[in-house]
């Protein structure tokens, strides 16, 4: 998420290939290119990204809450007849167990899968974590922090509160991703939402 700026000092000698002047002679030391050749790159940090995402949605009224809102992927256009198996990690009081004999299958079959995973359950199930997440067969990505479904409204569903906030929001995706990322060296790609409810702010 981070934003790059980047500062190029432009020098018309260069962009066109002449002198800024009439004059036949270049007023820059041929020798020395170092003052042209100088790219400035200022990196956001990723407080500052999130403090501007949060002051450009925080006064705008969300437009939709559902499963299926303007915006999230749920199909792929295509004409070969595959299908993507993917498995929840949810933790939690009732989604923390390991059903060894499906991995199990699913290793012995040697069919690929995606594992969406909650920090909640890693941290019950570490060492197994570990396991899968070295396990080529699999890809794992990110299925929350707390396990709450994002809605900057505090809108609920089966019973589990919302984020509440932007802020919230933001911290249910990336909170779980440095966990992720802390325990296997690799950033996830997807974020798969919790009860697949989801709150769309548009701008």
């Amino acid at each position: 998420m981070k934003n790059l700026k980047i500062i190029i000092p432009i020098i018309c000698c260069l962009v066109f290939g002449i002198g800024c002047s009439n004059n036949s002679h270049s007023d820059i030391d041929k020798t020395d290119n170092s003052s042209t050749n100088d790219v400035v790159v200022e990196v956001e940090s990723e407080e500052e990204v999130i403090n501007k995402i949060i002051e450009k949605y925080d006064s705008i009224q969300p437009t939709e809450w559902g499963e299926k809102v303007n915006g999230v992927v749920n199909k792929i256009n295509t004409n070969e007849k595959i299908i993507a198996l993917t498995f929840d990690a949810c933790g939690g009081k009732y989604g923390s167990d390991y059903d060894n004999d499906l991995i199990q299958y699913l290793i012995d079959e040697q069919i690929p899968a995606t594992l969406f995973v909650n920090r909640r359950w890693i941290e019950v199930n570490k060492d197994k974590f570990l396991e899968l997440a070295n396990n080529n067969l699999f890809e794992i990505e990110n299925h929350g922090y707390e396990h709450r479904p994002l809605s900057v409204t505090s809108n609920s569903i089966y019973g589990i509160d919302g984020t509440g906030s932007i802020k919230g929001a933001i911290d249910e995706i990336k909170l779980n991703e440095k966990t992720i990322y802390e325990l296997t060296g690799r950033k996830t790609k997807y974020f798969r939402g919790i009860t697949i409810h989801i709150k769309r702010v548009k701008r």
